[in-house]
Order: C-alpha cells, then structure tokens, then sequence
C-alpha cells in the first residue's frame, strides 16, 4: 500500500486538471465545526443508556473523554451480555437503535447536532475551490450542510446543487454540469428520512448510487474524515475498483499515527494495486490540509487568512495516556528555568489527591494515577517531601 505525505499530495492536486478529482466526506471532517464524530456518538449513546437505567444526572458525565468515565459505562453494558464488544464496527449503529429506536427520535438527535453550525477553516478553503471551478463534486456521508455553508459563506450567490433521496424521482433527481454538485449518500437533515443504523446504512439507494458511481468513475476520488464502516458506501468503491473506475486515483487521508478499519485497509491495498495514482495521505487534520490546498492553488480570501491565523492548533495534554508516549511538551505561558528529564514513579500509602497535595513541596510535583504516584523532580527531594509515606518499588 503506497503512502505518500500531505506535502506531496498538495502538490500533485495543485496541478491536476480542474474538475477532475472530487472528495468523499465523512464525520471527521466536521469535528472541527463541533459536530461530534461518529465515536463521539456512540458515547453519548451509551452514557444516556448507562444514566437512564440507573437514574442519573448525565451532567455528572460531561466529559466522556475520560478514561475513568468511559471504564465505569462500559462495564455496565459489559456485565449486560448482548451488546457488541469495545471498539467494534457493530457500535454506532447498535447503541443509536438501542437508544432511540423510533427512527423519527433519531432524526430529531441528528437535527439537534447538525442545527445552526458554522463552518470551519477547512469548509471554507473548500467553498473557495468550489467557487474558483477547481472543484465541482462533493459526497458526503455526513448529515449537515457545511459544504453548503462553506460555499455561500464565500459567496451567497454561488448555485450548489444537492442530490440526495428528498428528490428522488424529480426531475432535480441528476448532476447537473451547469452547477457544483453535492451528492448526500446517507441522507439530509433538512429533508430526508435519515439512514442512520446498519439495516438502513446496508444499500445506498439504487439510484443515488448509480449517480455516484457514474460521476467518480472517470475522475479521481480525495476521501478525508471517513472510516469505511458502513457497508453501503464501502461496497460502491469495492466495486468501482474492481470495474477499475476511479481512474485518476483514490487518496484515502487519514491523520498520522490513527489506524485503517479492516476494510478500508483491503480496499486501498487493492487500489493502489491497480492504480499508481491511488495513495494513504497522512495528514494532521482536514483544515490543515484543506488550508494548504488554498494556498497551493494560490487563492486569497481574507476572512480565510484572518482565520488561519487564529487557527487554533494547539492539542490538550490528556494525561490518562501518561506512561504510553515519550514525546515532550513545553507550554510558552512562563520561560522554564529547569527542565526534569527523569520521572519517577512508586508505591505509596497516599491514596487521595488531598493528601497528595499536601505532602509535596517546592522539589517536586506529583500526581496520583492507577494507585501510584508519579513525581517530577529531583528524586532527593522527592524521598524528603514522601520520606513518611511508606515509599516501595521506585522506578
């Protein structure tokens, strides 16, 4: 499977001709605009189930990206039986039935995610490729209007033309070369009976997919944001490929260091098997790379360059991963006068914070995490301030 980085791949679009490579959007791609990804989802699923069954506040679980939060959920569907295991494909449609098995509830959930949001950097920088004719086709899987948005953010005049089931059987129900064309694959909120759980998300209708495969069959294909779960898109581009359509190249983008599904990792080894255009992109995050094609392209728009300079790229410090990675942050707030180059970790009889903070002084700093602690400083200091403290096994 080829890889290439988003370096090289910014470049190979800037010269391609206009029209002739098209994008596939999926969840990821709207992260940035606060609409969650579809795991995001899955836990907002599974805590409502987890705080209903047990009569609780779902506000004593705001933060659902901890890792305590999420162990104390997913034991109680664990201890359950029945439900699908830990990260598996069978999730998000699982727990969105299980939670809100009436489909018109869950039309009324995606409404309320997608309702009123602003597009990001990166939807921008596309309206922008759109209005300029670089770009002419988008598909999506995604609910929201934010290629909508991104283009009349741009440009109120601008005509988009949107395909999805609300016009099937009209005659709007076809591309349209006249105009920019945005191809819903899993349906809009604004109109359609959403398909959200496996059965549903099993077949693109027979017409839509038709449509589809006839507009990217000739031209190139730029996938960003989309995990290759739900088999109604997956088995278009399976058979697309193996007809050896999407002749210009598939360019699956995914951010460095994430993991492919299963399928999508098949789907691009084949690709780039019989295509030496197709290629894995690794990238930081869709506005990263939709900004870099803006300026590869050479476009200028000063809503995007004001916006681009207040992007903010900064990333929290989560520290249920402390123990897994070796890489350093140094924040910019306060000039760092020393820097720790050992971490020291022990056992101890401290056990809540409340005694932690009071045992440690001005040689060291510590936290409590799985039952032990884990200092910075000089390890002098640190057998002074815990000398009473029953310290064993220090590493």
């Amino acid at each position: 499977m080829r890889t290439i980085n988003m370096n090289t791949f910014v470049n190979s679009f800037k010269i391609k001709p206009d029209k002739s490579m098209s994008f596939l959007l999926g969840a990821g791609a709207s992260v940035s605009s606060n609409i969650p990804s579809g795991g995001q989802m899955v836990w907002d699923f599974k805590r409502t189930l987890y705080c209903t069954a047990n009569n609780i506040r779902t506000s004593l679980y705001s933060d659902l990206s901890k890792e305590n939060v999420q162990e104390e959920i997913q034991s109680y569907f664990d201890g359950q039986g029945g439900y699908p295991k830990l990260w598996s494909t069978e999730e998000y449609s699982f727990y969105f039935e299980k939670c809100y098995p009436s489909r018109k509830d869950r039309e009324y959930y995606i409404q309320n995610k997608v309702r009123d949001i602003k597009p990001s950097l990166g939807y921008l920088c596309m309206g922008e490729m759109i209005i300029k004719g670089k770009v002419d086709l988008v598909s999506t899987t995604n609910f929201d209007d934010l290629v909508q948005a991104g283009v009349h953010s741009i440009d109120s005049g601008t005509s988009i033309k949107t395909i999805s089931s609300a016009v099937s059987g009209s005659v709007g129900f076809s591309l349209n070369e006249g105009f920019p064309n945005i191809i819903k694959l899993h349906g809009d909120y604004l109109f359609d009976k959403l398909k959200n759980t496996e059965l549903e998300l099993q077949k693109l209708e027979d017409e839509i997919a038709d449509i589809w495969k006839t507009s990217i069959k000739e031209n190139g294909l730029i996938v960003i944001g989309y995990a290759g779960n739900d088999n109604s898109v997956m088995s278009v581009l399976e058979e697309l490929i193996g007809e050896g359509g999407i002749k210009k190249g598939v360019y699956w983008c995914k951010p460095k260091g994430s993991n492919f599904s299963i399928r999508a990792c098949k789907f691009m080894e084949n690709a780039c098997n019989v295509n030496e255009q197709s290629a894995v992109v690794e990238i930081e995050a869709f506005d990263d790379l939709m900004y870099s094609l803006y300026l590869a392209m050479n476009l200028e728009n000063s809503s995007i360059d004001e916006l681009w300079k207040g992007h903010d790229k900064k990333q929290d410090i989560l520290y249920d991963a402390i123990g897994k990675y070796t890489a350093t942050v140094i924040t910019n707030a306060l000039p760092a006068m020393q820097f720790p180059r050992k971490c020291y970790v022990f056992s101890s009889s401290i056990t809540t914070w409340k005694e932690l903070r009071a045992t440690t002084n001005n040689s060291c700093v510590a936290i409590l995490y799985k039952g032990k602690v884990w200092t910075l400083g000089s390890k002098s200091g640190i057998l002074e301030a815990f000398a009473d403290k029953n310290i064993s096994n220090i590493e």
